[in-house]
């Protein structure tokens, strides 16, 4: 069994180890927050940020007091949150072609579309602050920045892949870029789209990279994989979890949301 607190007693160098047992003392729940979560993201300064069922941006603190809202009603309903930067929060409004950037206070300090980009499902910040896309109508990972001007391209994926791709989740970290298909898998590539490695998981439909480890969650279990070693090991959670639950781990914090409340647990 792979202890949770493990993966992240050192932050710049997270690491995992095994245990015969783990009870759920080692958790202290913080605070329980009637919310309805829809979304769920957080970022390295423990900082969660919850989409409710309204389509509303909230954010919470380490101990789960709110700190402020956000809300643009006329663009729908968030598809995606990304929190890598806690000083520019991304928001991609799919049945707009939208992407919002929010300051750490969550005003509105960009807004600019994607729509010459058909069908896109999802995408994530680059490490240099630009944003990674899949363009299905050119089969092709593509950066782009504010202005939806392309600064690099990968090779057609069908060259590489037998069928199309159809994300539903990105992610770019240690200068890779892993590609959420829940038909296919995970998929790698390096930072100039260049096709690595597929990680045979299925049915996800996000995942955290945390040093050398990607946390998934599926079927009600917290799961860990060694992305060095592929072995996998569940992680115990302090209380029972829904497959549509959402769970996210930033140092020494656990979050659990769900339909009705935002659970934020700390560890010993």
């Amino acid at each position: 069994m792979l202890c949770l607190l493990a993966i992240l007693a050192i932050s710049s160098t997270l690491f995992a180890q095994e245990e015969e047992d783990i009870k759920q003392d080692n958790y202290q729940l913080i605070k329980t927050i009637p919310v309805e979560v829809a979304l769920l993201s957080t970022d390295k300064l423990q900082n969660v940020f919850v989409v409710n069922k309204k389509g509303e941006v909230i954010k919470y603190n380490p101990t789960g007091e709110e700190l402020a809202r956000f809300n643009e009603f006329a663009l729908g309903m968030p598809g995606h949150i990304d929190a890598t930067n806690p000083f520019q929060i991304l928001l991609f409004y799919p049945d707009q072609g939208t992407v919002v950037l929010l300051n750490n206070t969550l005003n509105k300090i960009a807004e600019y579309d994607l729509l010459e980009f058909d069908f896109i499902t999802t995408l994530c910040f680059s490490n240099n602050g630009k944003i990674w896309l899949y363009d299905p109508a050119a089969f092709q990972l593509k950066k782009v920045d504010r202005n939806g001007r392309i600064l690099l391209t990968s090779q057609e994926l069908s060259l590489v892949l037998e069928d199309g791709l159809n994300p539903n989740f990105m992610l770019e970290r240690n200068n890779q870029l892993f590609v959420n298909d829940s038909t296919l898998g995970v998929l790698i590539f390096d930072v100039y789209g260049q096709f690595i490695r597929t990680l045979p998981l299925l049915s996800l439909e996000s995942f955290q990279v945390l040093g050398n480890q990607l946390l998934y969650f599926k079927k009600g279990i917290l799961n860990s994989l060694n992305l060095q070693s592929l072995t996998n090991q569940e992680i115990r959670l302090p209380q029972a979890v829904k497959e549509t639950d959402f769970v996210r781990v930033e140092n020494g914090r656990l979050f659990i949301g769900t339909d009705k409340k935002l659970w934020v647990y700390s560890f010993k």
